[in-house]
């Protein structure tokens, strides 16, 4: 009778042993998975994830994300300078934009009135830094009265003869510095210009 409960005993056991050996083998590993915590995913993101992470945080706060600052250049302030003017306290009321008026320009070459009615010259424009510009003559275009007075061609033309510089109302002060032959001013014509060309211009 003992033998007979031992063995009652012994072959539910055996069975269940057997079935624990022939489980699915995925049930194990999801029970696996089941049992481990959580991880961080971020080491699994793309390159590309990891440096925009690093990128935005520091020190462990997350910083806001900021685009690149426009490269600033002196290019804005001397498009500022060029333009045309026209002169704010001329020695007699204008006629029209006749001598008293100025364009500036770093380009091409612009006229320049040196005497009413009477001397109009070519002059360029060079930039000196980002606020002035130095004015150097150029050519004499037409003259009524000084045509053969002047000795046009012993005038410097790498000698300033005036400067422009802008002002923080946006006009521009002209200073008249005179004709130069070799690099020495021509005292004999140094009054021409300095009368219809030195002053405050306005942007027109």
């Amino acid at each position: 009778m003992r033998k007979l409960l031992i063995i009652l005993i012994m072959v539910p056991l055996m069975f269940s042993c057997k079935d624990k050996q022939t489980q699915n083998p995925q049930t194990e590993e999801m029970e696996i998975e089941e049992r481990e915590p959580a991880t961080d995913t971020s080491s699994s993101e793309g390159d590309g994830d990891l440096i925009e992470e690093s990128a935005t945080e520091k020190d462990g706060v997350l910083t806001e994300e900021t685009g690149e600052e426009p490269e600033i250049t002196s290019s804005t302030r001397d498009r500022a300078l060029e333009g045309r003017y026209i002169r704010m306290d001329p020695p007699e009321p204008p006629d029209g934009c006749n001598c008293y008026c100025a364009e500036i320009s770093f380009s091409t070459p612009t006229e320049l009135c040196v005497a009413p009615n009477d001397i109009y010259i070519s002059v360029r424009f060079s930039k000196e830094g980002s606020e002035k510009a130095n004015v150097y003559f150029v050519e004499m275009l037409r003259s009524a009265n000084k045509e053969n007075e002047i000795p046009w061609g012993d005038l410097d033309k790498n000698t300033p003869i005036a400067t422009a510089s802008l002002q923080p109302d946006g006009s521009v002060k002209l200073d008249w510095l005179g004709f130069a032959i070799d690099g020495e001013l021509a005292v004999d014509y140094a009054i021409y210009g300095k009368k219809s060309l030195e002053g405050i211009y306005k942007r027109r």
